[in-house]
């Protein structure tokens, strides 16, 4: 039943996709601690943080729905830095760049609030993740799942620095595979404008990682995005029946 199911979501988020349409896999807007800390629920502060947003989620695209999609990491795992080095929520400092959905002025309407919580988010406040001193984070998105692939990844999120230096460099680095084997796509310049960052990643995987690293200069980051294009991933049997048919065709062109 559940491989039922899944297969049916599937289709319906192709069917919904399009050819060439980019998908939102996951997104984080940071709504989910309290003000000021790293706590999403009654209990002890966290070091990783589940997507709250994504075009794969069929109950409003919000909340715990798109969680199984993408992992945002600060403890150390796929080269994270571990123990939230000077990173810290920053409440009421929501960020309007590259806005998921619902933010007007920096902050979150009434719809978009109530399908937070409505989807099992115990806060949905206006935070952004603050960043002060060098430290890296790393975004892991995962449709392996769903039986989907991603062509053509995107990075997109909201930046801006908060110091008076010359402004900020953030470091990506992409991997279809783990940390061995992420590759240095360059920096990305941030200012004091608050402006959507943009990345083309590239890549043709169902699972990635994304590092950033902050180089210390004091910023704000909210409202991160991975989107690629949808498509299909051949089950082991028919990738198998495409090898032996390959090979086929090989064999018949040198019997001629």
């Amino acid at each position: 039943m559940m491989k039922l199911k899944t297969l049916a979501v599937a289709a319906a988020v192709l069917f919904a996709a399009g050819a060439a349409q980019a998908t939102m896999v996951a997104g984080w807007d940071f709504s989910q601690p309290a003000g000021g800390s790293w706590i999403i629920a009654p209990g002890p502060a966290v070091q990783t943080l589940t997507s709250n947003w994504s075009d794969l989620d069929t109950t409003g695209n919000a909340g715990l729905g798109p969680n199984p999609f993408g992992t945002y990491y600060m403890d150390g795992s796929f080269g994270s830095s571990a123990g939230n080095p000077g990173l810290i929520t920053s409440p009421g400092g929501n960020l309007g760049a590259n806005a998921i959905r619902g933010y007007v002025g920096g902050q979150m309407d009434a719809s978009s609030h109530a399908a937070l919580l409505e989807d099992g988010q115990f806060f949905a406040n206006p935070n952004s993740v603050q960043s002060t001193a060098v430290a890296s984070v790393v975004f892991e998105v995962d449709l392996s799942s769903l039986g989907l692939s991603g062509t053509g990844w995107e990075l997109r999120f909201g930046a801006r620095t908060t110091g008076t230096g010359q402004g900020s460099a953030v470091n990506v680095m992409f991997s279809t595979t783990d940390e061995l084997g992420y590759a240095d796509l360059g920096n990305l310049a941030v200012d004091n404008s608050d402006a959507t960052r943009f990345l083309a990643l590239g890549g043709d995987a169902d699972r990635i990682l994304v590092k950033l690293t902050f180089d210390g200069e004091p910023l704000l980051f909210d409202n991160v995005t991975l989107d690629t294009t949808l498509a299909a991933a051949p089950e082991p049997a028919v990738a198998l029946m495409g090898l032996a048919g390959l090979a086929g065709l090989l064999a018949f062109s040198r019997r001629r």
